[in-house]
């Protein structure tokens, strides 16, 4: 019986899309008319055993074609997809670093782009395959394979893998922004309550990610960073009262109300204070250093901050966020108003908290360091 290999599949499958029409000027016309640009982007899967995929896809010749890339592990290919007029078929050619070529025809299935193609095994036998490219959200998408017998795809998947959006670096100078300013891509989140939507606590309204502070958790990065630099620009909402909230730092472990992590304090009064929660290492000056053990922020350490620059409730502040290995330090309104060393050194997300009052955001950018 012929065996199926997951890499050989995803291999084969990780290229492109595209979706077949007759009589459009150009492959973007097509992709557009079918719903399917949404595919258009660099996207990230890991594998069961953690391995890392990633996939682009990008137009090219003023939009007759879709260059294509992969990489995975030690494996990278290249390809384009392009409309074949003469057999009236959108079609697919990729070339790997180890020297196979694949072809493919595409074509769309109600929202989804569906690659059909031929792969042999290590014997030269072949066995056909369609792989359905299907939409989650904005920032998610999913990769199925299926058996294909006849030109019909089996009823149950062989394997399927969601992959997440990576976000590009802006070209304003301000390295990755994670806040769009149009709404949450890239982000997910957690509350206390449950049953309360991540829309009822935050929302973007005029280029601002608002916060109504009620009930306690966090928006949280898909992405996780180690090294980098965050500047992230804040308010308290004008005519209410300011209050409580955090810049979370290399998140890690199950979410919970104040997740292991380091925090990059935002309370009124108090910002520029740094704390680890349930154990994460947090070190600094004896005189300012604090401990704890117990309640919701399990084993404490902290840096109280060396002095205040935060302007007026309702005006904006500015965060200068610089972490690079264990060192953290932390710039208020263009002022050095805290540092701490000795911090775990993990790939973690970023969160903003939901602690107390409304809070606006309308800077979240990243620029990531060696």
């Amino acid at each position: 019986m012929y065996k199926k290999p997951k890499n050989l599949v995803f291999i084969l499958v990780l290229m492109a899309m595209a979706s077949v029409a007759i009589g459009q000027e150009s492959l973007k016309d097509v992709v557009e008319q079918e719903g399917l640009s949404w595919m258009i982007g660099s996207w990230k899967g890991t594998t069961e055993n953690g391995e890392d995929i990633l996939i682009t896809h990008e137009w090219a010749v003023d939009g007759h074609a879709i260059t294509t890339g992969l990489q995975m592990g030690e494996v990278s290919s290249q390809g384009m997809i392009y409309f074949d007029a003469d057999a009236e078929q959108v079609k697919q050619f990729s070339v790997n670093n180890r020297g196979q070529a694949t072809q493919a025809t595409w074509e769309s299935d109600y929202g989804k782009a569906v690659c059909k193609t031929a792969m042999k095994n290590e014997y030269g036998e072949s066995t056909d395959v369609g792989i359905v490219y299907s939409r989650v959200n904005a920032a998610t998408i999913k990769i199925a394979v299926y058996g294909l017998e006849y030109g019909q795809m089996a009823d149950n998947a062989w394997f399927e893998m969601d992959f997440q959006k990576i976000t590009a670096p802006s070209k304003d100078g301000k390295g990755i922004s994670l806040f769009n300013g149009k709404d949450l891509t890239g982000w997910t989140y957690y509350l206390v309550e449950p049953d309360v939507k991540m829309a009822d606590v935050w929302s973007v309204r005029d280029g601002l990610l608002i916060c109504q502070g009620k009930p306690m958790g966090y928006l949280a990065t898909k992405e996780k960073y180690t090294n980098f630099k965050l500047v992230v620009e804040w308010r308290w909402a004008p005519g209410k009262r300011a209050s409580n909230s955090g810049v979370l730092l290399r998140i890690t472990g199950e979410p919970k109300a104040l997740p292991k992590c380091a925090e990059a304090q935002l309370q009124s009064g108090n910002a520029g204070d740094i704390y680890g929660f349930h154990g994460f290492q947090v070190k600094g000056d004896a005189a300012r250093s604090r401990t704890g053990d117990g309640g919701m922020t399990g084993k404490l350490s902290g840096v109280s901050k060396i002095k205040g620059n935060e302007n007026e409730p309702g005006q904006w502040n500015k965060y200068e966020i610089t972490l690079i290995g264990g060192n953290l330090t932390l710039v208020i309104n263009g002022e050095k108003v805290n540092e701490a060393t000795g911090l775990d050194i993990v790939a973690g997300n970023i969160g903003l908290q939901s602690e107390g009052g409304e809070i606006h955001f309308r800077t979240v950018a990243l620029t990531p360091l060696n």
